[in-house]
């Protein structure tokens, strides 16, 4: 079984699209997929397959009504299903310690070939853990600047957590000032140079880590895609991938307001051929 988290820095820039299209892909190459809509404060996952009164939810198993398994329904896609949170009355980041793990204990559990994360926006702790919960940990974005700089604090915020996991944060913010941009090469060569028992464990961590991009809602050029990959390469090295582009197509609206997949309709055009080269890169 694989995760796929899909985040951002803000709202608007197509996570839930991405999340419910790339789960259709995959459901109609023969993968058991399932979603789970973890934007539990304006949770919209349901209207992609036109479920507008769901018989269950996350919010029985938050409210411990049902076990997670029972709590997911099937769309109207063979091997696609959602655990919807259309229900849920707490933001994820209002989660509480114990119910975040747990949370995270059973999606593992789970039976399926993919597992699909829609995240919120922001960078609470909550949100974060779950997106380091993933295999494939997708942070979306789009080329106007507010959701270029929002990527990049959600990216670097992401940086830090992993990181997190390996060294205590009292330690982590002894080596730099509490608030800074450092890069994460510059946190193992400070380590390195002083010899800290943390050095080894944190290489290892990073070095099989990976955050992968996709510009989102695109209508301009690739140079400028191009820059973008070409900063945060330079930034973050190689722990970033950059998984290609889902062109803009005024189409979508069409779609969505009618309550279907992008993706159940003609698949011959730049939108759906974006979204496939990124499922080929899964399996």
């Amino acid at each position: 079984m694989k995760i796929i988290s899909t985040g951002g820095g803000k709202g608007g820039i197509g996570k839930s699209f991405f999340s419910a299209n790339i789960g259709g892909l995959l459901s109609m190459i023969g993968k058991k997929t399932l979603l789970i809509d973890l934007d539990t404060g304006g949770a919209n996952l349901h209207t992609f397959f036109g479920i507008t009164n769901p018989k269950t939810g996350l919010e029985d198993f938050l409210n411990q009504k049902s076990s997670l398994k029972d709590c997911i329904i099937q769309t109207r896609f063979d091997r696609l299903f959602l655990l919807n949170s259309k229900n849920c009355t707490a933001d994820l980041g209002n989660f509480s310690y114990t119910m975040r793990n747990l949370l995270s204990k059973e999606i593992k559990k789970l039976n399926y070939d993919y597992i699909i994360l829609d995240l919120g926006a922001g960078t609470n702790k909550n949100l974060m853990d779950f997106f380091l919960l993933g295999d494939f940990p997708f942070v979306l974005f789009t080329t106007d600047p507010l959701s270029l700089e929002n990527s990049f604090r959600f990216v670097h915020r992401a940086f830090i957590c992993k990181i997190m996991e390996t060294i205590p944060s009292k330690k982590l913010s002894g080596l730099f000032p509490q608030g800074s941009s450092f890069r994460p090469v510059e946190i193992l060569d400070a380590l390195q140079k002083t010899k800290s028992p943390y050095y080894q464990a944190l290489k290892k961590s990073l070095d099989d880590f990976y955050i992968y991009l996709s510009a989102s809602q695109t209508d301009t050029s690739y140079e400028t895609i191009t820059t973008v990959e070409v900063f945060y390469k330079k930034f973050f090295g190689d722990n970033i991938v950059f998984s290609g582009a889902i062109p803009f197509n005024p189409e979508v609206r069409k779609f969505t307001l009618q309550r279907k997949l992008f993706v159940s309709g003609p698949k011959d055009n730049k939108t759906v051929k974006g979204l496939m080269k990124i499922v080929k890169s899964l399996i």
